[in-house]
């Protein structure tokens, strides 16, 4: 397969993981979102695990308050 043609991110020939800063953009977490300084590269990926996805949470409170009763 020609490297153009992969469906995944490389770099020099071979399979590039995203970063846990892109997977947080990607989760849509704001672009100015930093970690706490000092953290590890594996304390970086355990808090991108234990997130959740603001586009997605955003989407359902909204559903949640649009189906509620008003009183």
């Amino acid at each position: 397969m020609v490297e153009s043609e992969a469906p995944y991110p490389q770099h020099l020939g071979r399979i590039r993981l995203f970063s846990p800063k892109e997977v947080l953009n990607l989760m849509g977490f704001p672009r100015a979102f930093a970690f706490p300084p000092g953290g590890t590269l594996r304390h970086r990926w355990k808090q991108v695990g234990n997130s959740i996805s603001v586009t997605v949470v955003t989407a359902l409170v909204d559903y949640l308050l649009a189906a509620a009763p008003r009183t």
